[in-house]
């Protein structure tokens, strides 16, 4: 944790060198019952809700990572640099039920207030839950989506929507 600068919290948006929103993949992680797993994920907002910074995900029901994010009160976000690309790409093909996946892509764990996070990451966003709700077809609007995201092999797998506050905002020296 040495490595990392405490910043503010408006300097969680993750902009690219023309100052646009960037659109990259990063890492959900959270510990329930003693266990830690994380996901790469690539939807997300930034935003302001009840007058409070928040960071807004999207994760599957099947998602092992969905376990956890139920049972803990906080998660982190971590965005590595583009030299991890193979890593983001293994953290989400490889299910945290099968193997030790954050060991195995050579990655490790760092804590605040026991609220994991992936110590390579170049910016970590340290959230408390707020607000989850299931997502459904009866609340969807466009049919696009719903063909798109939640029919054939993903009928009835539908995210939950989380809704962090952001809490700590830390950025590699």
């Amino acid at each position: 944790m040495s490595d990392f600068k405490e910043a503010e919290i408006k300097d969680a948006l993750v902009l690219d060198k023309d100052n646009n929103l960037m659109k990259t993949s990063f890492l959900i992680t959270a510990k329930a019952d003693n266990k830690v797993n994380t996901m790469t994920a690539a939807w997300f907002s930034i935003g302001n809700i009840w007058s409070m910074p928040v960071f807004i995900i999207m994760v599957k029901k099947s998602r092992y990572t969905h376990l956890f994010l139920e049972k803990s009160k906080t998660f982190s976000i971590s965005f590595l640099d583009d030299l991890n690309s193979i890593k983001l790409g293994y953290l989400g093909t490889v299910s945290g039920r099968d193997e030790d996946k954050i060991s195995r892509a050579d990655l490790h764990l760092s804590f605040i207030n026991d609220t994991p996070f992936i110590e390579e990451s170049k910016q970590v966003i340290i959230c408390t839950k707020l607000y989850e709700n299931d997502c459904n077809t009866d609340r969807i609007l466009s049919d696009s989506i719903i063909k798109k995201y939640y029919s054939g092999a993903n009928q009835g797998n539908y995210h939950t929507l989380y809704i962090g506050r952001i809490d700590k905002v830390l950025n590699r020296n």
